[in-house]
């Protein structure tokens, strides 16, 4: 049974060893909290969601997390409410438990694991996919306690346009998310990116889904790289995750900026992972840091 905590309260499940050696999990509940919001925002602010998320709160809860998750990268939910999980340098993917930290199940892909740059993993129904550094997915069946899965590699055909760290699940265009951390091609310079591949073609979106401009985005915002991205399902507006510039952003729909939120570094370190509880509960996974966190309507 989920304990239960005040509104505004932080749940935060430590990893082994504390908040100092491996990777790290946050739980954020809505509450009603303002942070950075973009000029391009200001008449949209009622329509934001991570506004309502209060970061600041100290943490009310510490749950161990597994010591093989010490460099955890993407968290995807499953329609049936499993969290899963994946570090970054073997194709190895984790359940875990949400309340516990507890790895219920692992499998991985391949015969031992493939070896890769693994940066995002997104669920739909039982098509469970990895996306890596280079923009290649990675397409899968959940499997049983240690063991091996097959799985086939997509040609995204996604070259050098960035190097990609994210990837989401959008059912209303039923297309995959692949946020651009570091551009690559020259008209992607100095641009929030986020790419399309589309799961009835197969096939990736030539134009980007989200092109803005950096200046666009925010006043004194010289750079903003991607680490985790995730749709928030009530609202359908894409949240992103920028671990080097420590910042959580919403976008609309159609790829305007409308809240820009600081996340603490006391509380973290490095997130490179970003999904939401069907309960509401926003989920970020920090590494070297070994925690979750809760923050409650």
């Amino acid at each position: 049974m989920r304990p239960r905590v005040s509104s505004g309260a932080v749940v935060r499940l430590e990893g082994l060893g504390g908040c100092s050696a491996h990777g790290c999990l946050v739980f954020a509940l809505p509450t009603i909290f303002w942070a950075l919001v973009t000029p391009l925002a200001v008449a949209a602010q009622a329509s934001a969601h991570i506004g309502r998320y209060d970061l600041e709160s100290p943490p009310a809860l510490h749950v161990p997390l597994p010591e093989e998750l010490t460099e955890i990268s993407g968290l995807a939910f499953s329609a049936d409410g499993r969290l899963f999980a994946h570090a970054d340098e073997r194709a190895f993917v984790y359940e875990i438990d949400p309340d516990s930290g507890e790895a219920r199940n692992r499998f991985y892909l391949g015969r031992q694991g493939i070896q890769g740059d693994f940066e995002g993993i997104a669920i739909v129904g039982d098509r469970y996919f990895l996306v890596s550094s280079e923009g290649e997915l990675f397409e899968f069946r959940p499997g049983q306690p240690n063991q091996s899965v097959e799985y086939e590699r997509l040609d995204t055909g996604f070259d050098d346009r960035c190097e990609v760290e994210g990837l989401a699940f959008d059912r209303r265009t039923n297309s995959l998310l692949l946020a651009c951390k570091t551009p690559q091609r020259r008209d992607l310079e100095d641009h929030l990116v986020v790419f399309a591949y589309s799961l009835d073609t197969m096939s990736l979106l030539e134009e980007p889904r989200v092109h803005l401009p950096l200046s666009a985005a925010s006043p004194g915002v010289e750079e903003l790289s991607p680490s985790g991205i995730e749709v928030e399902p009530t609202t359908g507006h894409l949240v992103l995750v920028a671990s080097q510039q420590r910042l959580l952003v919403e976008l609309s729909r159609e790829g305007f900026v409308l809240a820009l939120r600081e996340l603490p570094r006391r509380f973290h370190r490095q997130s490179e992972g970003v999904t939401f509880r069907p309960d509401g509960a926003l989920l970020i996974a920090d590494v070297g840091q070994n925690s979750f966190e809760e923050i409650n309507h």
